[in-house]
């Protein structure tokens, strides 16, 4: 963008001026998608420091937004700058509470870095936040499980029934669970009802058929 030409009045006209605000904060955003867009690329072909370049500079052209911040977290992750990355995150939860990815992210790299308790006591706070919302739920049982808590996890997903009993995803993942805990049973009724709220769900399909031997 070129810069901006100097302006000669020291008054200028109210609807000028922020017509002005509005051409400059939209070139702003414009460059933040380009630089974005093209972090995206570079970070699915592997090449994690030209990513790192261009989230970086989607971040400097928009700097509330949260998903530029966990991007950069993530390619700052990839190339093991582990303080940097979990900074990062924190600074996209911070522009928004409710960025999925980062929370999951940040939960991740907390677990990975030997700080699960931390991680799980982040989530469960965020869920206490949210009382009637499923998503902060569903993460909370993901990360029972991945610590090896199957029961903690059952308890957080009938937490998200509980608030909402037709949720199909939550519905879903509690099939998954008991599955793999050796209830396939069980799992196979779970699935059916998930279906019934949302068959648009290839993956659970693709489960009850391996249970029941059925094709769909």
């Amino acid at each position: 963008m070129p810069p901006l030409r100097p302006i000669v009045r020291r008054l200028v006209p109210l609807a000028t001026a922020a017509s002005c605000a509005v051409v400059v904060v939209g070139c702003h955003h414009i460059a933040a998608r380009t630089a974005g867009e093209d972090g995206r690329h570079a970070y699915r072909t592997g090449h994690f420091d030209a990513a790192r370049a261009e989230f970086r500079r989607a971040l400097l052209e928009d700097p509330a937004d949260a998903t530029h911040a966990h991007n950069l977290a993530s390619a700052e992750r990839k190339l093991g700058n582990l303080a940097e990355a979990e900074r990062l995150y924190r600074t996209a939860l911070a522009n928004d509470p409710d960025h999925q990815p980062a929370r999951h992210a940040l939960a991740e790299l907390l677990t990975d870095t030997g700080r699960g308790q931390q991680a799980l006591d982040d989530l469960a706070a965020h869920a206490a936040a949210r009382p009637g919302e499923v998503g902060p739920r569903i993460e909370l049982a993901w990360l029972h499980e991945k610590l090896g808590d199957p029961a903690g996890a059952e308890t957080a997903l009938r937490d998200a029934l509980a608030t909402r009993p037709n949720h199909p995803v939550a519905i879903a993942r509690l099939g998954q669970l008991y599955e793999a805990t050796g209830r396939p049973t069980d799992a196979a009724a779970l699935y059916r009802r998930s279906l019934t709220y949302d068959w648009d769900q290839p993956t659970v399909r693709d489960r009850l058929a391996a249970l029941t031997g059925t094709r769909h």
